[in-house]
């Protein structure tokens, strides 16, 4: 056992006999393996858990790790990323034109045809598309 060989004010110094240096110098031998297999050992309980949980906790971690990658994209090349939303804005909004113009035309080659409504409905339409392409761009693409 160590014993109390001298003492100061504010120190202590202890003798360690030969056996308890040598069982010190064993842990510290020990130490990086042992730690290595805990951590091995929990990891490999986590992995077990996860799996457990199903196939949906998988999905969710891979978009997870799909949006990070993206977001860490995104970081990296700011420029790019502004010219890929404003192509997909673009994309959108002639999309969204075609539809309306179709919807409109259908409307206006109808027999019962009253210009004022039509006309009518047609700016109401143009507000609320012009007005979804504000939201869109106000929130960065994301509805």
């Amino acid at each position: 056992m160590a014993q109390n060989t001298a003492q100061n004010d504010d120190q202590v110094v202890f003798a360690l006999t030969e056996e308890e240096m040598e069982a010190w110098d064993e842990r510290e031998r020990r130490w990086p393996e042992e730690t290595r297999l805990r951590r091995e050992e929990q990891r490999t309980e986590a992995e077990e858990r996860r799996q457990e949980r199903g196939d949906g906790w998988n999905e969710w971690r891979a978009q997870q790790r799909a949006w990070e990658e993206e977001n860490e994209e995104k970081e990296k090349n700011p420029q790019k990323w502004k010219m890929e939303q404003e192509k997909h804005i673009q994309k959108w909004a002639q999309k969204n034109t075609e539809i309306w113009k179709k919807s409109l035309d259908e409307r206006s080659s109808s027999s019962n045809n009253n210009k004022q409504s039509d006309a009518a409905q047609y700016t109401w339409e143009w507000a609320k598309l012009e007005n979804q392409e504000k939201t869109f761009l106000e929130t960065g693409g994301l509805w």
